[in-house]
């Protein structure tokens, strides 16, 4: 798999990988999407009990990692300190309100 500029790839710890690149967070929502409209159209027209539950598998995989990139990028944006605060922080001042 080619690594994207906005992520370290297979390297790195998963704390720096999640939440952290839109086009990462974009290919799982795409995948999401199109593997549950499969699983739809499978339904629709009978497809075997196989193929359907191997097309769930595949939706919920997409949508889990889905769901673990939105819980992170809700983490950093909610308890990471702004900028400015780890500036302040850093020179030993308290960042002002």
């Amino acid at each position: 798999m080619a690594k994207c500029a906005g992520c370290l790839g297979s390297q790195g710890s998963f704390n720096a990988k999640l939440g952290t690149c839109g086009r990462c967070m974009r290919i799982a929502a795409a995948g999401s999407l199109g593997c549950w409209g499969l699983v739809l159209v499978a339904r629709i027209y009978g497809a075997s009990r196989g193929v359907v539950g191997l097309l769930l598998l595949v939706a919920a995989q997409f949508s889990l990692v889905l769901a673990l990139h939105l819980i992170a990028k809700l983490v950093r944006i909610v308890f990471e300190p702004t900028r400015h605060g780890r500036d302040g922080l850093a020179e030993g001042q308290h960042p002002r309100s």
